[in-house]
């Protein structure tokens, strides 16, 4: 089964409410992709740790996740949305990279066309990905808190998804520090998607 869980904008006559929500917003799609927000079963963190683990020591995902998801920001043209993924993707460990181009003119209802990158996964990609996961500590006891925050302020998310489970943290405002090596390591990758990875506009 394909696996879809591309993170979706909301359409044009939501984007007002998107900003507000600072990525926290979606509607439904036709093609059943990934909304902004979903309502998924929750994965402790002692079993999104373990799993995290076996693929460090692997080299292969099986089954495992993780996703990478920045958004927020003043509504388009300046809203960001980006998203790295490691996934499988019929039988195969993949890397992707999603990005919104919400400079582009749509009707009212309409979403935003996002362009979609994507490489095969390396063993190599997946160890160093999941050490550096893991070395965050991000998957250490439970997820902190949700304060408010301002209606355009950036947010970033890290996600581990088994099983249709998921657990994730949530970070406010810039990226924290403890995710700066793991940065160091996508934007090459992103930088390599986009410049070899098979492209594809999904609107």
């Amino acid at each position: 089964m394909r696996n879809k869980r591309d993170r979706v904008i909301a359409p044009a006559c939501l984007v007002v409410a998107l900003a507000v929500a600072v990525g926290t917003l979606g509607c439904p799609s036709s093609k059943g992709e990934r909304l902004v927000l979903e309502g998924g079963k929750r994965m402790d963190s002692t079993a999104a740790l373990a799993a995290i683990t076996r693929a460090e020591a692997s080299g292969k995902l099986d089954g495992l996740e993780i996703e990478h998801y920045v958004a927020g920001g003043l509504p388009p043209p300046y809203y960001r949305s980006e998203q790295f993924r490691l996934f499988v993707d019929h039988g195969r460990d993949t890397l992707a990279f999603v990005v919104h181009d919400v400079t582009a003119k749509v009707k009212q209802g309409e979403q935003f066309p996002r362009h979609v990158y994507k490489l095969p996964a390396s063993p190599s990609d997946v160890k160093t990905i999941a050490r550096l996961v893991r070395e965050s500590g991000a998957f250490k006891g439970a997820p902190p808190a949700e304060g408010e925050r301002p209606h355009d302020s950036m947010r970033t998310e890290l996600v581990a998804i088994l099983g249709g489970k998921e657990a994730k943290r949530v970070y406010a405002g810039a990226e924290p520090a403890e995710l700066a090596k793991l940065r160091e390591v996508i934007d090459p990758l992103i930088a390599r998607l986009k410049a070899h990875g098979v492209h594809q506009v999904v609107r």
